[in-house]
């Protein structure tokens, strides 16, 4: 078969439906335990996932299914079920007809080879809205090992899995360690300068604290003009405005500014003028989840580019350099100033109000020349360390793929191996939680 190639020869080949039933009992999420569909597998549903209306019409699960999600923005969401509940109905339930390795399937289903073969059997318009339904899919084969030979395989696969997830978490553990070195260098040389030994003060800033003596503080208006960005405009207006490239809240990362995928919209002359952005300028986001990200711009090409509504533009005047700017948002979002600034709302917006009374330290221009450029060291340094786990951290993700991808189509003959004494390990995947995708429909 194409997606596996060729299998031991006391292997079979078998239909999904020959291996698999349906199934389609609707239930509600009152008497079943509303569960999520993640890449991470089949967990109980998280509160801050998001939800439908739909909690009377669900499908059921039943301990030793096997759940997929049927969309192609899911790739990979699925496993076999460890839990009695209920799922969305964007996802496809999976019966076993007879006794078989559950673990076998989990791991098989989830291989590289079956999920591209998998949405290859789907349909859609266009890749986000594609959908692989259980009548496309029932007919792919899928390579058959003998039981003993499941087992085995799902023993060495657990094992060996175990060992790469282990040395993964570490990688991660060590990014993190990391990220968070970077952030306490970032947040004393913007609060406390880098002289440790001159006289200090009270800034008068409950969550700032004492800061150097010949320090002042002010509000970020008093030392920036803020321009919020445009409103959205669908149709051109007297046929005197022109599509121009602008940026979202999408684009801006503390990490850079993103000019690969900008959208555009129609701006007039005087748009242009007001909500031009000039190398030197920092962008701040103002709403969602990224609130009060940022970034200094500082393309110059023969390219303009301008801000929709979510953007603001921070522009630096008088002695207070862009950049300083920059590190000081990047430690206060990190302290949780955003969320005090919104006082805690559901979905934050650091609207330009907000962000004209957000409190900076007031220091000499050479010293947050010299700031600046220490944090920029540093960081580059930290960043280049980061990168290099981060690489390894995708091998092991790479090699972990490949070796279940060949283990389950028979292609690596495990039969045999000896495996040591299992000390079960699963991957944590925090970013997943953000992005569950058990119940959007």
């Amino acid at each position: 078969m194409e997606w596996f190639g060729e299998i031991p020869d006391h292997w079979e080949a078998k239909k999904i439906n020959e291996l698999f039933s349906e199934r389609r009992e609707t239930v509600s999420d009152t008497n079943y335990e509303p569960l999520s569909v993640s890449k991470g597998g089949i967990v109980p549903q998280i509160a801050t996932v998001a939800k439908t209306n739909a909690g009377d019409n669900r499908r059921c699960v039943r301990v030793g299914d096997f759940v997929i999600n049927s969309r192609s923005d899911r790739r990979g969401s699925s496993g076999v079920s460890y839990y009695d509940g209920s799922v969305s109905l964007i996802n496809i339930v999976l019966t076993p007809r007879a006794e078989c390795a559950g673990r076998f399937f989990h791991y098989l289903l989830r291989s590289h080879g079956f999920i591209e073969e998998y949405y290859r059997n789907g349909r859609g318009i266009v890749a986000d809205l594609w959908t692989t339904r259980y009548s496309e899919m029932k007919t792919i084969y899928l390579p058959l090992p003998p039981r003993t030979e499941q087992d085995q395989i799902v023993r060495f696969l657990d094992w060996k899995v175990s060992r790469i997830n282990k040395l993964i978490n570490a990688k991660k553990k060590q990014t993190a360690l990391l990220q968070e070195m970077r952030q306490a260098i970032i947040n004393r040389a913007v609060t406390k300068g880098l002289n440790p030994n001159v006289p200090r003060k009270d800034s008068g800033v409950e969550w700032l604290g004492e800061v150097p003596e010949h320090w002042g503080i002010t509000w970020i208006g008093h030392l920036s003009s803020i321009i919020l960005g445009k409103m959205l405009q669908s149709t051109p207006s007297k046929n005197i405005d022109t599509l121009e490239k602008y940026f979202c809240a999408k684009d801006i990362h503390f990490t850079g500014i993103d000019t690969s995928d900008l959208k555009e919209m129609w701006f007039s002359e005087g748009d242009k003028s007001m909500y031009k952005v000039l190398a030197g300028d920092v962008l701040v986001v103002e709403g969602g989840a990224g609130a009060g990200g940022a970034f200094v711009f500082q393309e110059n090409s023969e390219n303009n580019y301008y801000v929709q509504n979510s953007i603001q533009i921070l522009r630096s005047k008088g002695n207070t350099v862009a950049k300083y700017l920059y590190y000081w948002l990047l430690c206060i979002v990190n302290r949780g100033y955003i969320d005090y600034a919104c006082q805690k709302a559901t979905i934050p917006h650091y609207t330009k109000e907000k962000l004209f009374v957000t409190p900076i330290a007031v220091l000499p221009h050479e010293e947050q020349q010299s700031i600046v450029a220490y944090l920029d060291e540093k960081c580059a340094a930290i960043d280049k360390t980061i990168n290099g786990v981060n690489r390894e951290t995708s091998l092991l993700h790479e090699y972990r793929t490949r070796l279940i991808s060949d283990v389950v189509t028979g292609k690596i003959d495990v039969h045999g191996v000896e495996v040591s004494e299992l000390e079960a390990v699963d991957e944590v995947v925090e970013e997943e939680v953000a992005k569950m995708d058990g119940d959007e429909e």
